[in-house]
């Protein structure tokens, strides 16, 4: 060799130096290092080394893991370069049928350099780059078809400019922006005919400012606006273009199911449904129409306001049902249900009414209640305000009324009042506690 003579050393490899003194190319003085590793290397074989793979094979040194490695992993075979015990260098995972499932390289036990993995006919899946274990520049996704699925841009590991999601057919499904792994500015969804269907508009990850959603024709669906990923209430749309809103809801999926039957159907309730559709309908009510009092009779409740609550949250002008149990219910509060055009349930529980209870019942009251609980309340007005009731427009929308209320001089009084209107007309479930 060029007049020298080599001696190998034990556990250990040429020095640079030596190879240049030698005068050995790179390739040479590869060869010779991996020559003198197994020298003082032993070949191992593991049997279930780690979770899912069956048997590992190579050489150990020092205890350590050196040079390559295979793995045994379900249907495939793993070659892997190691050194000191990391991974270091390529890594390929075979089928048995001899197709490449990953081919990705290693430095230093992180992944470094290009990544590709393939579907089972060959083509390719993932496509990306490593930089000492973190994801950078072009990501991409192919389906089995070779059709593009998914492609954004990383920077440091995180995803960093215009993310896209796209159909088979080359249509983008989602397209928007992240800053540092964080959704920014406007995030667009469309369906497989290019139909945009929803645009939300993110800051720092969550959800500022204009939300719309769209019918899978462009139609108005929904519509909101985030405060602090907070969402106002919604305005909602049938598929015919008829306005139903406002709706208040934690978020757009809460505030779709309004609009969507067939969710309570599958909710095992379609008898329900139909009934209520059908009583509707036989009033003359227009789709719109029948779709929202469908949803009022039976109780579908958005928000559900429990103990003592302000007359003042705007989430009370639009609740469906109210529940107080042992509160105080003041003339306010009596004054703000009567005005909630949506209320559809109240149920009282020893609550002491210090209000107008007749005039809540009053002829002229706007509530659309179809059910209606006193259980065990007492107040000023109460008697007088069930009299009031028994004559009221509202008794003719009741669907369900219970009455049971503590001693009171004129309790009969009013009981019989409520047994014998006949204005009650949708009443399906009556029940007055009398004393024994």
């Amino acid at each position: 060799m060029h007049g020298a003579s080599l001696a190998p050393r034990e556990a250990s490899v040429l020095r640079r130096s030596e190879i240049e003194r030698v005068g050995l190319g790179a390739l040479e003085m590869d060869r010779f290092n991996s020559f003198f590793r197994r020298l003082s290397s032993k070949r191992v074989r593991l049997e279930k080394p780690s979770p899912g793979v069956e048997w590992a094979e190579g050489f150990l040194k020092d205890d350590r893991r050196d040079g390559e490695w295979i793995e045994r992993i379900g249907d495939t075979n793993e070659r892997t370069t190691w050194r000191d015990g990391k991974k270091h260098g390529p890594s390929k995972r075979i089928h048995d049928d001899g197709t490449i499932v990953i081919e990705r390289e290693f430095f230093d036990d992180k992944p470094h350099g290009k990544f590709q993995s393939f579907h089972s006919n060959g083509k390719p899946f993932c496509t990306c780059e490593y930089e000492h274990g973190a994801l950078v520049g072009r990501y991409t996704h192919h389906d089995e078809e070779g059709h593009l699925t998914v492609d954004f841009v990383s920077r440091e590991g995180k995803r960093h400019g215009t993310y896209r999601e796209l159909f088979a057919g080359g249509v983008v499904k989602l397209e928007g922006e992240y800053v540092d792994d964080k959704r920014e500015g406007a995030f667009t969804k469309r369906n497989e005919n290019g139909v945009v269907i929803e645009v939300t508009t993110y800051a720092a990850d969550r959800l500022e400012g204009r939300c719309d959603h769209f019918y899978d024709d462009g139609a108005k669906k929904l519509a909101t606006i985030h405060r602090a990923g907070v969402p106002l209430p919604f305005e909602v749309w049938t598929k015919k273009g008829v306005a139903l809103g406002p709706i208040a809801a934690a978020n757009a999926e809460d505030a779709a199911r309004f609009l969507d039957l067939d969710n309570a159907l599958e909710s095992g309730i379609e008898d329900r449904i139909t009934k209520a559709l059908h009583a509707i309908s036989r009033a003359g009510a227009s789709d719109a129409v029948r779709l929202c009092d469908a949803r009022d009779y039976l109780g579908f409740t958005l928000y559900s306001l429990t103990d003592d609550f302000d007359v003042d949250d705007p989430r009370f002008a639009l609740a469906r049902t109210v529940t107080l149990d042992h509160a105080l219910l003041r003339g306010a509060h009596l004054e703000a249900m009567r005005n909630n055009r949506r209320l559809v349930k109240v149920h009282l529980h020893e609550v002491e009414i210090a209000g107008s209870l007749v005039d809540f019942f009053a002829p002229s009251a706007a509530m659309r209640l179809a059910k209606l609980s006193l259980t065990e309340c007492y107040g000023v007005d109460l008697v007088s305000g069930l009299v009031a009731l028994a004559s009221s427009d509202v008794a003719e929308r009741l669907i369900e009324l219970t009455i049971d209320i503590d001693d009171h001089p004129d309790r009969e009084r009013a009981i019989d009042a409520l047994s014998s209107s006949s204005r009650f007309t949708q009443l399906e479930k009556r029940t007055f506690s009398r004393p024994d």
